[in-house]
């Protein structure tokens, strides 16, 4: 059973759990356009089945093997009628379509009693075909535009 989820305000701030330099740079710029006033948000959410691990593993073994192979979503946003479960990536790619859509699945499962996820994927500039693929596959995308540091 998926502990909990720790849910704040979508406020900038100076970092955010498992989020790279670029990524929180890109999202601190979604955050500052303040799509979402009303919602909560809950960061480095983890989903997915834990490895087996054998009965006597020591229980810090088994809390690091939890951590390293579920996946990750970067930050899920709860609105009063859908989870936004977004992927914040710098270009995005098929690589990050194939995040959301995962995520999303996943959450569903794990967290059935949240509204119905919704993928998104939050980026600077998308590659080429990354709209079009969203837009067919029901991904919400969102571009920032170019950032800097």
């Amino acid at each position: 059973m998926k502990p909990p989820l720790t849910l704040q305000l979508p406020v900038p701030l100076p970092s955010y759990p498992h989020m790279m330099d670029a990524e929180t740079i890109i999202w601190t710029a979604f955050l500052s356009a303040n799509p979402y006033p009303s919602a909560h948000v809950a960061y480095d959410v983890h989903v997915g089945t834990e490895p087996t691990l054998p009965p006597d593993t020591e229980p810090n073994i088994a809390k690091m093997a939890a951590a390293l192979f579920t996946k990750r979503i970067d930050a899920c946003l709860f609105l009063p009628s859908a989870t936004l479960c977004i992927e914040v990536k710098p270009n995005a790619s098929s690589y990050a379509i194939g995040q959301a859509l995962c995520y999303a699945l996943l959450f569903s499962r794990d967290f059935p009693t949240y509204p119905q996820p919704v993928p998104m994927i939050v980026t600077d500039i998308p590659h080429p075909d990354t709209p079009y693929l969203c837009d067919q596959l029901h991904i919400a995308l969102i571009e920032t535009g170019p950032l800097t540091a």
